[in-house]
């Protein structure tokens, strides 16, 4: 089944501000089924779209890039830092994917021998650490990570409570 969906942002008083739907160059539809949404530095809003990549659009919602995961399905959760990267849990793969501020993939963050396993949920929190919580091994895994660079620092495990 072919969705016909779309981005609608509104005011927080519930006006319309505008209607994101199909690519302004070449009128395909950019989505079918969005199901997580946020935004990044460059005030891009970035979706992920039935669990098989992830689109972005400028603030005039014209298209910037898609992601489609390199043939990998990708998780609902995922979030931008600071520095423009956005981090995307890889639930069937058990990595998180790094982008930059472009959506050119960089490397996967957070892989299996690290103790990633079926990540569902995402976070990056003040201290810039990204908190991953893994439904495979019940852990989360928080990652503090150098700036730009991507380079791990430190890595925490803890049970999680579900």
């Amino acid at each position: 089944m072919i969705y016909r969906s779309k981005l609608v942002e509104i005011t927080t008083s519930g006006q319309h501000i505008r209607t994101i739907q199909h690519d302004t160059v070449d009128k395909k539809l950019l989505f079918e089924h969005p199901n997580c949404i946020c935004t990044n530095i460059n005030g891009d809003i970035i979706a992920s779209d039935n669990r098989d990549k992830v689109v972005a659009v400028n603030k005039s919602g014209t298209k910037r890039f898609i992601y489609d995961g390199k043939e990998r399905k990708l998780q609902e959760s995922f979030g931008p830092d600071k520095y423009g990267n956005t981090m995307i849990a890889d639930y069937d793969n058990s990595v998180v994917h790094v982008l930059n501020q472009n959506g050119k993939f960089i490397k996967y963050l957070i892989t299996g021998e690290l103790g990633c396993n079926k990540p569902i949920g995402m976070a990056i929190d003040t201290s810039d650490r990204l908190w991953v919580c893994n439904t495979g091994n019940k852990k989360v895994i928080i990652v503090k990570y150098f700036e730009k660079k991507l380079f791990i620092l430190n890595i925490t495990t803890s049970l999680l409570n579900c």
